[in-house]
């Protein structure tokens, strides 16, 4: 929601633009939830997951979502 088409369709080539991009998603976490390492796991985990589907093409798209709900899942455990 917060990243605009250029973002979004940059961040698979441009290293620069996954790191807004995570930022951008991590973002409401910070702003509801507060600055904890949870907000740290959220980060590295959505690079993870952005570029094995964004970059190097390894998932899908069903699987980048699974994956992430999952790690959301984890963050609410936690």
């Amino acid at each position: 929601m917060l990243q605009n088409d250029f973002l979004a369709k940059t961040k698979g080539s441009n290293w620069y633009h996954m790191i807004v991009h995570c930022f951008l998603y991590c973002f409401p976490f910070y702003i509801f939830f507060g600055l904890d390492w949870r907000l740290l796991f959220i980060f590295i985990t959505h690079i993870i997951i952005d570029t094995l589907k964004a970059r190097y093409h390894k998932i899908n798209y069903v699987e980048d979502q699974l994956i992430h709900y999952i790690v959301l899942l984890i963050y609410l455990v936690f």
